[in-house]
């Protein structure tokens, strides 16, 4: 809970957005990895819940940071949530049926670390390209 408020604080003040999502996604590969290994359940708990905390509330701004005006900062946000909501919703089914058809959450895991290395390649692209101005 407390990465959820600080990071976009900390986005706020320092200006490096990249540098944020960059590196919360890394702390959540960090953490998935770790639940592959006999790491301390703690601190697998504590990279996780982390990294989600902080890519959540970043998620819910870079609608409202990449419009271009007022109109655009309407429909963005609305669209990335209900699209994404449902995307989030599917991935506990996915991860349940790949866990029923392996025997095991190795692969699920797996996928789910591919998927994070996916969101580093994008985070890089979209990088710190913020409009400074809506009209």
């Amino acid at each position: 809970m407390p990465a959820t408020f600080l990071v976009p604080i900390l986005n706020n003040r320092f200006q490096h957005r990249a540098v944020w999502l960059v590196g919360c996604s890394l702390l959540e590969l960090i953490g998935l990895s770790m639940l592959l290994f006999s790491a301390n359940p703690w601190l697998r708990s504590l990279f996780i819940g982390i990294d989600a905390g902080g890519l959540f509330s970043l998620g819910l701004t870079l609608p409202i940071d990449e419009a271009k005006n007022i109109k655009e900062a309407s429909i963005l946000p609305a669209m990335t949530q209900s699209v994404g909501f449902v995307f989030a919703a599917l991935g506990p089914f996915f991860v349940g049926l790949v866990r029923d058809y392996t025997g095991s959450f190795t692969v699920a895991i797996i996928g789910m670390m591919v998927i994070v290395i996916a969101m580093i390649l994008i985070q890089f692209k979209i990088g710190n390209q913020k409009h400074q101005q809506i009209k």
